[in-house]
């Protein structure tokens, strides 16, 4: 009997992609999340050492939400990290750490450099610029934005934050329940990806040390509406 007649034959290449399509990663949503949060990491450390740009935080959460399948490229590199976890000196949230792909780094320098800040330009308050559902804010005490202008600085400790509706004041009057004046609405930034952008603003920020860490929240920082238009202008073609 001749069974070659019935054998099949079927392309190494395609028995790679039958292989990486039906192999499912190891840990539940929950458990991925669990690991993570055992370590000590956060998503955006988890997500920077996977190598996605930094402050790009959404695969990583959909994952862990079982919106999205572990791709099977990142299989082995996310279980390494979710079983030896990462070196503090590598984590996004470390100080000392650098916070930008090289890229980024280099970009991010060249944007501080060239912007021009001119301590007698008029600062342009209450703008709202972007286009999309959700939106990232800022917001700010007119007496700190008094006290600066007064010693002739143009930068003071602003809020920035995002909310899932397009008018920030949903969320933010929550917020400044208890605050010792009523807050000025300096920016509000339209966009569809308001995580995306909120977390690469911060990046950038702290990157240049403007983070204010004994502030009431973790989301002050040094800073103006014309700096983070500016900084927007620079990132829209990746957070519209």
């Amino acid at each position: 009997m001749n069974l070659q007649k019935n054998i099949i034959i079927i392309p190494k290449k395609e028995l790679i992609r039958y292989f990486i399509m039906n192999t499912k990663f190891p840990l539940t949503p929950q458990e991925i999340r669990r690991a993570r949060e055992s370590l000590g990491l956060s998503r955006a450390d988890v997500a920077l050492e996977l190598g996605f740009a930094v402050g790009n935080t959404t695969s990583v959460g959909m994952w862990e939400k079982g919106e999205r399948k572990v791709p099977f490229k990142h299989h082995a590199k996310l279980l390494d990290i979710l079983k030896n976890g990462i070196p503090k000196s590598k984590r996004s949230s470390n100080k000392s750490s650098s916070r930008f792909t090289n890229t980024k780094r280099t970009a991010a320098k060249s944007l501080h450099r060239n912007i021009n800040y001119s301590k007698n330009e008029q600062i342009k308050d209450h703008r709202q610029i972007g286009e999309g559902n959700h939106c990232v804010y800022l917001y700010y005490l007119p007496s700190l934005k008094e006290n600066a202008e007064l010693k002739g600085e143009d930068k003071w400790k602003c809020k920035i934050g995002r909310s899932k509706y397009p008018d920030p004041s949903i969320r933010t009057n929550q917020q400044t329940i208890g605050l010792p004046e009523q807050t000025e609405h300096g920016l509000t930034i339209l966009t569809n990806k308001p995580e995306e952008l909120e977390s690469a603003i911060h990046e950038i920020l702290k990157g240049f040390g403007r983070h204010i860490a004994d502030a009431p929240g973790k989301e002050w920082f040094t800073t103006s509406p014309n700096e983070i238009e500016s900084l927007y202008n620079y990132l829209i073609k990746d957070y519209k």
